[in-house]
């Protein structure tokens, strides 16, 4: 009873000034919390870097993250941006925001890297992430090694996808095809009671966002009756050279009902109760992507 009554009083005493969060909004981020981490322990990397927390400041939720030394932050943040030419901590924003349920710009994750002056605080302000860099990239670079292997990198997004001998020009061709191809599957699967999956795309320069709910049976495909699912799928094409790469990430959630889908909050990771059926859909997210983009020639 004790404990209950001091978690409340430290609820209540992170809000002030701006705040837009509820009692029950905290209560739902503690367990967001523990569901982030469970996400990091299933990561390479989760063994060196752990949530410690979250705080409520103004009209944003923080989750908190450390490492243990200052190399475990230089080494990840290095061979995240060789392999994908991004930065890990917009990565860490989404995936956090995923969690807690909230929009990117309500969202922030604070890394303490045990470095005086090189606490980080991730945000996404006026549509730009800010201090994703974190360090200076030389800097990085020069320090960082080579604990993790790039392969094992693949836990936080796809391997790319190349396509060779293709042009910036294409860029927005290309990602159009992507966005009318998955809309046209999502919306042509027949759903329970005549529902059609509810289709939305979120666009940032050359990284869109596509976020499907309202639909059953789609990564979960062998349950009897079906649970909701929420799939996002995050994807960035960039010009590398004389070739085109595309890279994405996937996650879903789900939950219970029977007429109406749960409200977000109500919608639990797939991570780590079924892991399997993740990986296998996100093979066939994979060939989706890879059959449009190779199907013809991209033309205007």
């Amino acid at each position: 009873m004790k404990k209950c009554i001091l978690l409340i009083i430290l609820l209540i005493s992170g809000f002030g000034g701006k705040a837009q969060f509820t009692i029950s909004d905290s209560l739902f981020f503690v367990e967001a919390t523990k569901d982030f981490q469970s996400w990091l322990n299933i990561m390479p990397i989760g063994q060196d870097i752990h949530a410690t927390g979250f705080e409520l400041k103004e009209n944003k939720v923080i989750l908190k993250l450390a490492t243990h030394t200052p190399n475990d932050w230089l080494v990840l943040r290095a061979a995240y941006h060789e392999e994908y030419h991004q930065y890990i901590g917009d990565f860490f924003l989404k995936t956090m925001a995923f969690y807690f349920e909230v929009p990117l710009d309500s969202a922030a994750v604070f890394f303490d890297t045990q470095k005086e002056g090189c606490e980080i605080l991730v945000e996404y302000v006026d549509s730009h992430y800010v201090n994703n860099d974190g360090l200076p990239l030389e800097f990085v670079l020069k320090n960082g090694g080579g604990r993790y292997p790039i392969s094992e990198m693949d836990a936080f997004s796809s391997r790319p996808i190349i396509l060779e001998n293709r042009s910036l020009e294409e860029i927005k061709v290309i990602k159009g095809h992507i966005i009318g191809y998955l809309k046209g599957h999502y919306q042509s699967k027949n759903q329970y009671w005549g529902r059609e999956a509810n289709f939305e795309v979120l666009e940032i320069d050359n990284e869109f966002s596509i976020e499907v709910t309202n639909i059953s049976k789609e990564v979960l495909d062998d349950f009897a009756l079906g649970y909701f699912e929420l799939i996002i799928i995050d994807i960035f094409i960039q010009e590398n050279e004389n070739d085109i790469e595309i890279v994405y990430n996937l996650r879903a959630k789900y939950g219970s009902g029977i007429f109406i889908a749960p409200r977000r909050s109500g919608y639990k990771s797939m991570n780590s109760d079924y892991p399997e059926y993740l990986n296998r859909y996100d093979m066939k997210v994979r060939k989706m992507i890879v059959d449009v983009v190779t199907a013809t020639p991209i033309k205007d």
